[in-house]
């Protein structure tokens, strides 16, 4: 005679061993215990599931989709350069200058750490700033106007 088992103890296990599982996944177990644990009666009730655990159907397993989320933010970023000059007040009158001429733009920039912040709707116009795509490229789901 077999012992029976509970959904608790198919979520017990499935636990131990960090397996997910969903209601057909644990329906199946339950369902199929007796047969796996008659092809092994000596061994424990856990030791039975977790063998069917590792041995799940692939119908049975939930399908993984993967998407990806575009946001739009708002962030500083820094250029370093340098000016020469007589005087510190004649460097940051030239500096000015500099940045004003977009001289600074030919050089490149590093990102300022820290500084990176979500954009809302309402600071773009009430375009959208995030955007969610399947896996295929189709977007999903927009927070804004097109």
């Amino acid at each position: 005679m077999s012992n029976s088992i509970q959904k608790e103890d198919v979520l017990q296990v499935s636990k131990r061993l960090d397996i997910k599982v969903n209601e057909k996944i644990i329906s199946w177990v339950l369902e199929n215990y007796e047969s796996y644990q008659s092809d092994d009666p000596t061994s424990t009730w856990n030791l039975v599931v977790e063998s069917m655990l590792y041995d799940i159907p692939d119908e049975l397993k939930p399908k993984i989709f993967e998407f990806y989320l575009d946001q739009k933010v708002t962030n500083w970023m820094r250029t370093n350069f340098e000016i020469e000059a007589d005087t510190e007040e004649e460097a940051r009158k030239m500096a000015i200058k500099f940045v004003e001429e977009g001289k600074a733009e030919e050089i490149g920039w590093d990102e300022v750490e820290g500084v990176i912040t979500p954009m809302d709707v309402t600071d773009n116009d009430g375009y959208s700033t995030q955007e969610i795509y399947f896996e295929d490229g189709s977007m999903i789901y927009q927070n804004g106007v097109e």
